[in-house]
């Protein structure tokens, strides 16, 4: 969350519990132009409230709040209920029917939070944090975010007593709205009386609820109906989906009944028609409020699609930004171009009236103008969004071994491929978890498909398209081109590499390696980065990919091995050498990949030195003119010559359409670069080079059935249960097992995936593509991407020796685009 704004509770309580509804639904309104003026309290609530703030245990202090409020009848129909969860008080407003019964609270009715705490603990202060009153605000924090990932809200209202003062906060995904200075409730227990009344007249939607999100309880036709669909079985890989559905209808969370209604930038549907879709159990959602988004994904039921029962919705809060269209809007075009491996679209669109204005809401939290024409405040606006797809995957770490692993790569680097030369998009968010393995059914039975999903950030190349230059993406894998020179214009190459660092986190995670000690090296590899360098990568990424090597912090070269079993028959995440081969088939991919990453890399340093010397000599030639021609006027005054900024800080012009042409267009210019190697280089510049890298290496026959290990990044040392014979993924017993309600690294992104099979209908591990084709569609236009014709690659060779590294500075911006031009003749 940010930080907090701070208003009077007097202008608070207005604002947000107005007594006339049409108060609320005007956001012009001045909440000053009218005094506030709060009802009388109650004689004995008065007294009452006296007593809480002298009592010495926080529990008591909960027990006689609500003993007091419920006496008051302050709240008809609400009731004040005190519970406890792992070792903490909670107390929150319920309705009368859905109060707790039991010792712990029911996150899923909970109408108002309120906290009790001991003087000195004030998590909502605007000064200096005690440990105690930082334990108090993450238990706020916490409590808040248990409510969210339960029901479907707008904002959560708090209320918090620290000794005998009493503090409100409203909380929503972007913002949280706190009162100062804080006032004693003691002194004037008209507020918080007044609080209590006014929120009992409020409607749904003005206590936070979403309206579009009806509450399905037991008894109810829909909950027989979800009921009955979880348990009618399917036959083939559509069966997966309805697993999924029934490990979802969870007793213990609430069920719901979303509409989705269609966005208005779909022509073909009825914006008045909302379709509607029944859901349990998230399957995943995001801990906590640090995540604006608020991301939930659902495998779902769908009610007005009985052909297609079984959906996937990703339930988010997205930024509304020219540069960023909504996700459905590019699946639409995706899939009207025919690419594949990408979701089905089904329905998409803003949830209607669900919005904040950031600089409109905090001009009415203030009543005043924020911004000035000397200091515009930039338009921050926040949507809530659904997005509605066919497919239901799995994780991409579910894979059964190293082969089916490439395999899934493929079908996502196909995906990446024909979304370029087809539909003119990048996905810019390359990452495990929006790489995702589908069930389909081919003639080998049921087999898993890659699919590259989660299309929110992707950028539009198309000719003449202003590229921008915001890095974004998922940090770990970017390239180290995108994180340590964010200005230079992002390339397909830069997409590619974050492939590659994809398979090699996978790779250190799930398959036998020499590596002594993964944890190490993958903290190294992805978590760490170097302080002061203000979002640049870690320096082991980028010595790995300057110098060609995947290698340990110590230096030590890290192989990838046959794999080994111990006495029990597990596979190991050590490895043995065996003798034939040594090598894993994985390195036959790394080897070639690295080396050309390391290519790129020398070309791209080289063109950054040639270009920051050239400056220098150019400033150099300008000067000496400047004091040549002082000299002839008799030394007078001559105004000093301004440092031009470092080429690397420079902006690319935006409209110039030469320089946003995608980089795999023909050019005959060749660059004058010693030591370049040619092949090498093209590894990473094109799609072709690693799609048949990666597919003539599934055609290889010494791939190990079994040689997926156990997690070697996990800490509890829990054991990877083997599935190569289970293609469905499921129990014994026929159920599929929970696997994290919590958002991880790979389950953080929408399980969604879909499938696309070969015309002949063949799984995807015996396709006999090769990529020296264009694809089946071209776009039309003569400045369209267009594939390089030389699909050659780069034989698999040995470790290279290290490359000397440049010792000039780095501060050049170089287009990538430019410099492609100039390699095209090669």
């Amino acid at each position: 969350m940010d930080s907090a704004h701070r208003v009077p509770i007097t202008d608070f309580i207005p604002l947000f519990f107005p007594i006339a509804a049409e108060q609320a639904q005007d956001p012009t309104a001045d909440v000053k132009a009218t005094p506030y003026w709060p009802q009388p309290a109650p004689c004995a609530f008065d007294e009452e409230m006296k007593e809480v703030c002298w009592e010495q245990s926080e529990s008591t202090m909960h027990r006689i709040f609500a003993e007091s409020v419920n006496a008051s009848q302050l709240v008809p129909n609400f009731m004040v209920a005190t519970s406890r969860d792992e070792g903490a008080n909670v107390s929150g407003l319920y309705p009368s029917a859905n109060a707790p019964v039991t010792r712990g609270p029911r996150w899923d009715s909970l109408e108002l939070s309120i906290h009790c705490f001991h003087i000195g603990g004030d998590p909502l202060g605007d000064g200096f944090y005690t440990p105690c009153s930082k334990e108090n605000l993450e238990e706020v924090v916490n409590f808040a975010a248990r409510v969210f990932a339960r029901q479907h809200r707008t904002a959560l209202y708090v209320v918090v007593l620290v000794g005998d003062l009493l503090r409100l906060a409203r909380i929503t995904r972007s913002t949280i709205v706190v009162t100062n200075p804080p006032v004693s409730y003691v002194n004037r227990p008209d507020l918080l009386a007044d609080v209590f009344r006014r929120f009992a007249q409020l409607s749904r939607a003005q206590r936070g609820h979403d309206p579009t999100a009806s509450l399905i309880l037991p008894g109810d036709d829909m909950y027989a109906a979800m009921l009955a669909a979880a348990e009618d079985e399917l036959d083939g890989a559509a069966d997966y989906a309805r697993r999924r559905f029934r490990d979802s209808l969870d007793p213990s969370w609430p069920w719901w009944r979303l509409e989705v209604h269609p966005s208005s930038q779909d022509k073909d549907k009825d914006e008045s028609t909302a379709r509607r879709f029944l859901v349990g159990r998230p399957h995943f959602y995001q801990e906590g409020m640090a995540d604006k988004r608020g991301a939930r994904g659902y495998v779902a039921l769908a009610v007005d699609e009985p052909g297609q029962p079984f959906v996937y919705i990703k339930d988010t809060w997205r930024w509304e930004q020219n540069y960023i269209d909504q996700e459905g809007a590019r699946l639409a075009r995706l899939n009207a171009q025919g690419v594949r491996y990408v979701p089905t679209l089904v329905c998409h669109g803003d949830v209607p009236g669900q919005y904040v204005d950031i600089k409109v809401f905090l001009e009415r939290v203030y009543g005043r103008q924020l911004d000035t024409p000397e200091r515009p405040m930039p338009t921050l606006v926040s949507r809530h969004y659904r997005v509605v797809v066919r497919e239901v995957g799995r994780s991409l770490r579910d894979f059964s071994n190293g082969r089916e692993l490439v395999s899934l790569f493929r079908d996502c680097v196909e995906a990446h491929y024909d979304a370029y030369v087809l539909a003119h998009l990048l996905h810019r968010d390359i990452s495990p978890g929006n790489m995702l393995m589908v069930p389909v059914d081919s003639e080998y039975g049921i087999q898993y498909r890659g699919m590259l999903m989660d299309w929110e950030m992707s950028e539009s190349v198309e000719p003449g398209t202003n590229r921008t230059i915001a890095r974004r993406g998922t940090y770990a894998y970017l390239s180290v081109k995108a994180m340590d020179h964010p200005r230079e214009t992002y390339v397909v190459a830069d997409e590619l590499e974050a492939f590659l660092h994809v398979l090699v986190k996978m790779g250190i995670r799930y398959l036998p390696h020499d590596c002594a000690d993964p944890a190490a090296l993958h903290a190294a590899y992805y978590d760490t980065e170097e302080a002061g360098t203000h979002g640049e990568c870690s320096h082991l990424k980028r010595l790995c990919i300057a110098e060609g090597v995947l290698q340990t912090p110590e230096g030590a070269a890290v192989t990838f091995l046959m794999p080994k079993k111990d006495r029990w028959g597990m596979i190991t995440g050590s490895a043995r050498r065996a003798d034939p081969p040594s090598d894993h088939p994985l390195e036959d991919i790394l080897i070639p990949l690295f080396q050309g990453a390391a290519e790129r890399t020398h070309v791209l340093e080289e063109v950054r030195d040639r270009e920051w010397r050239a400056a220098k000599a150019k400033e150099r030639a300008e000067r000496a003119a400047l004091t040549g021609a002082s000299k002839e006027n008799g030394n007078k005054y001559t105004p000093p010559i301004l440092k031009p900024r470092p080429p690397c800080l420079a902006r690319p012009p935006l409209g110039n359409a030469n320089a946003n042409r995608p980089d795999e267009d023909d050019s005959d210019e060749a660059p004058d670069i010693e030591d370049i190697d040619k092949e090498l280089y093209i590894m990473l510049e094109t799609h072709r080079p690693i799609l048949t890298l990666l597919s003539t290496a599934l055609h290889r026959t010494d791939w190990p059935q079994s040689d997926k290990t156990r997690d070697q990044l996990s800490s509890d040392g829990d054991e990877y249960t083997d599935t190569s014979y289970d293609p469905e993924g499921s129990n014994s017993d026929g159920s599929i097992s929970w696997r994290s309600t919590s958002s991880t690294e790979e389950d953080s992104a929408d399980d969604v995936s879909g499938p696309h099979e070969d015309a002949e209908g063949s799984s995807k591990c015996s396709s006999e593509e090769d990529y020296t084709e264009e694809p089946s569609q071209t776009s039309g236009d003569g400045d369209a991407p267009q594939e390089e014709t030389n699909s050659e690659v780069a034989p698999a060779r040995r470790r290279p020796a290290k490359r000397a590294r440049s010792d000039e500075s780095d501060t050049s911006t170089s287009s990538d685009v430019a410099l492609t031009k100039r390699l095209r003749g090669l």
